[in-house]
């Protein structure tokens, strides 16, 4: 990458103390403590077997999270929000929540996991 540098700081000139910058999770939703957290910043928790083996459907507050970066925040009105859709051989198009919210919608019950699920068996 070297042959692609544009410029070198000099310590002098990084005036950014990471203790003032606002906390960018600050603002994510809050979740269950019964989750079993590996991290809160990002989220990283997993469902707990008890809920797994009592439900056929995982409820929503017990459903797994794993994020890489802060939950995007939605003004309550929904303005600015934009889904842009695209891929080969799509046409690509946006729609706005307004437009999301009055599409029809349906249950489908799938099996889904998250490959970290059940980690803690793995350790010791």
């Amino acid at each position: 990458l070297a042959g692609m540098r544009v410029a070198t700081l000099h310590p002098s000139e990084i005036k950014v103390d990471d203790d003032e910058l606002p906390d960018p999770y600050a603002s994510d939703p809050v979740r269950s403590n019964e989750l079993i957290y590996h991290g809160s910043s990002p989220c990283n928790a997993e469902t707990p077997e008890w809920i797994t083996a009592e439900n056929w459907i995982t409820p929503n507050e017990f459903f797994y999270v794993r994020h890489h970066h802060p939950v995007p925040i939605v003004a309550a009105d929904g303005s600015g929000y934009k889904l842009k859709v695209r891929g080969e051989g799509v046409a690509e198009r946006s729609f706005s929540l307004e437009e999301l919210k009055k599409m029809p919608k349906r249950e489908i019950p799938v099996t889904i996991q998250c490959a970290g699920n059940r980690r803690s068996h793995f350790d010791n």
